[in-house]
């Protein structure tokens, strides 16, 4: 089992609250493929830090003149750090943007952490 936080917009229109569930744990996809995760998710303060930090550590290694495998390991933690830190990142810009944080669910997949907090949020209005 997973654990996802759900965050939804307190002033939104729509049925569901504008809501987003975010996984606890590595995120894959920011370890992987990093500013371009951030980007996709609207993280724009996000993106710009990560990209001023693999900057500086690229001016870094160039002016201490490392050789190209400590150049990949400066990387690799680079990557590492957005693998571990992404959710957390995602979670404050989600804040940043006005979504509080509305419930935790755990469930198998993301998929069935929707169903799950919807349907318990059906049957506590129906009562």
């Amino acid at each position: 089992m997973k654990i996802y936080t759900v965050h939804t917009l307190a002033w939104s229109a729509a049925d569901d609250g504008d809501a987003v569930f975010v996984k606890e744990g590595f995120c894959w996809p920011g370890f992987v493929f990093g500013i371009f995760w951030s980007l996709w998710h609207g993280m724009w303060m996000v993106s710009a830090a990560l990209f001023g930090i693999a900057l500086v550590a690229g001016l870094a290694v160039e002016a201490a003149g490392l050789n190209d495998a400590a150049a990949s390991l400066v990387q690799l933690f680079l990557h590492l750090g957005v693998g571990v830190f992404g959710n957390d990142l995602r979670r404050w810009s989600l804040r940043r943007g006005g979504f509080v944080e509305s419930g935790i669910v755990a469930a198998a997949r993301g998929s069935a952490a929707e169903q799950r907090y919807f349907d318990t949020r059906l049957a506590g209005t129906a009562r």
